[in-house]
């Protein structure tokens, strides 16, 4: 049985902004426009040091009005993704998680069940996954690649 996308839930840092330049990729907004208007409840999950400053930043660069749902974390955990579903009223299995860590976002996302797509971009896009654990469902070199594999959803 195919479980229906309901919510994508991205990574912030090297996902949809480009850490190195430490500005959005270009295509990071429109796409996100492109998947509300599509009826996809959107969430994000953020790693950070200091949790008001990031909850802060993601506010006043306008990327928070795109998303229903916002966790910001010291530590990503299984629990981070589980909430942000209790947070957009869906199941984990009924997620799309987006990130560039293979050993971050992407192990954590077929945890709990949610389908994954590896951003293969980057820092972290030479490290190919070490088991079955680590496996993206999908893998994509540029964000706007989301789009396509969402069509085929």
């Amino acid at each position: 049985m195919n479980i229906m996308i309901k919510a994508v839930v991205f990574d912030y840092g090297r996902t949809l902004l480009d850490r190195e330049t430490n500005k959005f990729f270009p295509e990071a907004f429109k796409l996100l426009e492109d998947l509300k208007q599509k009826g996809y409840k959107l969430g994000l999950v953020s790693k950070t040091k200091n949790t008001p400053d990031r909850a802060e930043e993601i506010v006043e660069t306008g990327l928070a009005d795109n998303f229903d749902a916002v966790i910001t974390t010291y530590v990503k955990k299984e629990e981070n993704f589980k909430e942000l579903a209790g947070d957009l009223d869906i199941k984990p299995s009924e997620m799309l998680i987006v990130g560039d860590r293979i050993r971050g976002e992407i192990v954590i996302g077929n945890k709990i069940g949610s389908k994954t797509v590896w951003l293969k971009k980057g820092l972290f896009a030479k490290q190919p996954p070490r088991n079955n654990q680590e496996k993206p469902t999908y893998t994509i070199n540029e964000l706007a690649e989301l789009s396509l594999i969402l069509n085929k959803l």
